[in-house]
């Protein structure tokens, strides 16, 4: 996504990436169209159009043939409709996800810490994951209480940390994803007297007040402690997520085009299509929210997008050349600036600024 479409970030997040890195020309390379490109966009030979790849259908179904059984089909078909969130008191921290038709997941953690600084790092450190992976194993327990499974959870740059623009980020763990494999899912309905004692306690140490029964949907760690609590997605923040959903079925599918192939140039090539595919969605998702928020909000939230090409940018440079060939680190690049645009393309997603529109 560039400058020239002025795109723009969530409503509710927190400045992430507090300011961008010494990197005076801000152009991110989502448009190919733009004279200067980014590092990602530089790296991919230019493809023929694919119709598999337009994602402008945002009406179609969202439905799937389920690999699960029934009740997890059923469940994740629901949870599909909601953005989970879990965030510390006062909001220092935030950890949210989305949830897909075919029990896929995508999400986000920050925190930031401004007390723990350094000389090269005076703003303080900020602490960030990006993760997806599947839930499976759904099981009804009783009426509106299930139980389901991480099957498979992967971090982007897991361990890794770096300094720019004076603050200091740490890539780590998701808070509200560890200590365990399993989750409960409490649904609307279900009366606060046949919750747990945990549950209803990690609630009000939360500040979430609960009535005589719910009224959304909640995922609760019991061990960690943990409660995501659920907000229906709006007329149009459910239109896009239709659309990523889409792109999320054609990724897997380009990425199994990738793992077939044997000669690293066309690996490389299936990559940079891949990423193209991303950059692509990102920018309809911006189209559509230019069409939905007033020009205020943009220019307000433009600060943050910013912050985040340049962020991108400044990741996929510090890859290690030492260690690659040349083909070897422009696959790598090429597969990084993929990872971290679908990424934000599910956090744009869950931005709380969709449900100020009907």
């Amino acid at each position: 996504m560039n400058k020239k479409i002025l795109p723009f970030v969530l409503f509710a997040i927190i400045i992430v990436f507090v300011a961008g890195c010494d990197n005076k020309e801000k152009n991110s390379g989502n448009n190919l169209k733009d004279e200067k490109t980014s590092v990602g966009a530089e790296l991919i030979d230019e493809q023929p159009e694919n119709g598999e790849d337009n994602m402008n259908d945002s009406e179609q179904s969202m439905d799937i043939v389920s690999t699960q059984n029934s009740q997890g089909a059923i469940l994740f078909s629901e949870l599909s409709k909601y953005s989970f969130s879990c965030t510390g008191a006062g909001g220092v921290w935030s950890s949210k996800f989305s949830i897909n038709p075919d029990g896929s997941f995508c999400g986000f953690y920050y925190d930031v810490e401004k007390e723990d600084k350094g000389k090269k790092y005076p703003k303080g450190t900020s602490y960030i994951s990006e993760y997806y992976g599947q839930f499976s194993g759904v099981e009804k327990t009783k009426e509106n209480v299930y139980k389901m499974k991480i099957s498979s959870l992967e971090y982007v740059d897991n361990g890794t940390s770096f300094i720019c623009d004076s603050m200091k980020y740490k890539m780590t763990d998701a808070v509200g994803f560890e200590k365990t494999e399993e989750f409960l899912v409490n649904g609307p309905k279900l009366s606060k007297t046949e919750c747990s004692k945990d549950f209803v306690q990690v609630l009000k140490n939360s500040k979430v007040s609960l009535g005589d029964t719910l009224n959304t949907y909640y995922v609760f760690n019991e061990k960690a402690g943990k409660v995501f609590q659920g907000t229906k997605l709006q007329k149009n923040a459910l239109k896009n997520m239709k659309t990523i959903y889409k792109a999320e079925l054609a990724s897997r599918k380009m990425s199994k085009g990738v793992e077939k192939q044997k000669s690293k140039l066309e690996k490389n090539s299936r990559v940079g299509e891949l990423f193209r595919m991303w950059d692509d969605v990102l920018n309809d998702e911006w189209n559509l929210m230019k069409s939905l928020f007033d020009e205020k909000t943009m220019n307000v939230l433009l600060k943050t997008e910013l912050q985040w090409i340049d962020q991108k940018e400044y990741r996929i440079k510090k890859i290690n050349t030492s260690s690659n060939s040349g083909s070897e680190l422009r696959l790598a690049e090429n597969q990084k600036a993929a990872d971290i645009t679908r990424i934000w393309v599910y956090e744009l997603a869950r931005s709380d600024a969709w449900n100020k529109v009907k």
